[in-house]
């Protein structure tokens, strides 16, 4: 399925209000269906000559409401860095090739899509009207998987061997991390490396034109990554390195430097940027999150109450995380109760141990199933809808 066309999203909001609207780099928005030609131009169809899929994990957004607002369009696909899958509507970007025209760059992705982003920033060829503000979201691919030479920007990758020499203990330091099943991270952490350096090129571009201290930078990400932590790779886990993600705000003069013990959950990102935008008004009643403009405008400010509890999902397990600790309820099947754990993650911030059973406080527990049922309500999800856990998570 793909996310609901209905105008709310939020380039729609930015672009009723009057700014000019782009999207550069990977989306996971629309349905991935077979409606390529086998060159991977797109039909629209499923008859020939559509039929074939271009990506099976992520596909071209055609020009219309799909692209949710976002009026110039840069889109990468495929988490082969260094040969991205290329669509756009800007066919000056790609060689002359037409919006819906497979184009293959063979360059890594993240160096191609910042090249794009500082043209328009630039407006090289009138990509945008300059007369009016711009809202601007660049989704990079790196440092995802696969974490290996073929898909790394290898210039950066020196700086973490020992005289060309990989030496993982020195990379991986925490307590908890399986050095074996943590070897790619030199990789990650080129990677890393490589797109701070393209992000650097943009921030750099802001400041030379101007428009750095007038403009809102987000930095943030979809997941972290386990880099072998609990002897895991990947995101799909309870645990601080896969589901803590950084939230990073800078706005020239209007913030002052400091960290926020805010705790922000996603839906929360829409209506927050609109309100330090000054579009408070114009957010969607349908919006399910909460503007926390205020308080990152000012931490004094005591008009919206900061959450004590935001949501974790995966495939079959729901959580809280509660800054001081993490619950976690798990389906043994994606419908039945199979047990319920959490972390003391003060005591414990490794989370060496899973708290369960018999060991845990029925009185925190208690607090936490009525909480996590309560806000699993509110949002219609499907444990709610479909009674998941019943029994142990009252649904009322």
């Amino acid at each position: 399925m793909g996310i609901k066309v209905d105008g709310k999203a939020i380039a729609n909001v930015f672009s009723q209000a009057g700014y000019e609207t782009a999207y550069f780099g990977k989306c996971h928005w629309e349905e991935t269906i077979p409606v390529f030609d086998e060159k991977g131009n797109y039909q629209g169809t499923t008859e020939e000559p559509g039929g074939h899929f271009v990506n099976r994990y992520d596909t071209y957004v055609p020009p219309g409401e799909s692209r949710l607002g976002f009026k110039y369009f840069f889109q990468t696909l495929r988490d082969t860095h260094k040969d991205p899958l290329c669509y756009s509507n800007d066919p000056k970007a790609i060689e002359g090739f037409q919006d819906g025209e497979l184009y293959q760059p063979k360059r890594f992705s993240a160096e191609f899509e910042a090249e794009a982003l500082l043209n328009y920033l630039e407006n090289t060829h009138n990509q945008r009207n300059t007369k009016r503000p711009f809202f601007i979201t660049w989704s990079l691919n790196p440092p995802h998987n696969p974490w290996t030479e073929e898909s790394t920007d290898m210039k950066f990758f020196p700086q973490y061997t020992n005289n060309g020499n990989v030496q993982i203990d020195e990379l991986l330091l925490r307590g908890n991390a399986d050095k074996e099943v943590g070897e790619y991270a030199p990789y990650y952490f080129a990677n890393v490396s490589a797109v701070d350096y393209y992000i650097g090129l943009v921030l750099n571009k802001l400041e030379e034109m101007g428009e750095a201290d007038n403009t809102i930078i987000v930095f943030s990400s979809d997941h972290g990554e386990m880099l072998g932590s609990h002897g895991h790779k990947g995101k799909l886990f309870p645990e601080t390195e896969a589901f803590n993600i950084p939230f990073i705000l800078k706005w020239g003069k209007q913030l002052n430097h400091r960290i926020e013990d805010l705790i922000l959950s996603v839906p929360d990102v829409m209506p927050t940027l609109l309100g330090l935008a000054g579009l408070e008004k114009q957010i969607p009643e349908a919006v399910q999150g909460t503007n926390f403009a205020n308080v990152i405008k000012d931490p004094e400010n005591t008009t919206v109450k900061k959450p004590k509890a935001v949501l974790y999902f995966d495939y079959n397990q729901r959580g809280l995380y509660l800054g001081d600790y993490t619950f976690v309820v798990k389906t043994s099947n994606g419908i039945d109760f199979q047990e319920a754990f959490y972390y003391d993650n003060k005591k414990d911030p490794y989370q060496l141990n899973r708290i369960k059973g018999d060991q845990m406080d029925a009185t925190l527990v208690e607090a936490w199933k009525k909480e996590l049922a309560r806000q699993l309500i509110a949002i219609e999800d499907k444990w709610a809808t479909e009674k998941i856990c019943q029994g142990y998570l009252q649904y009322e």
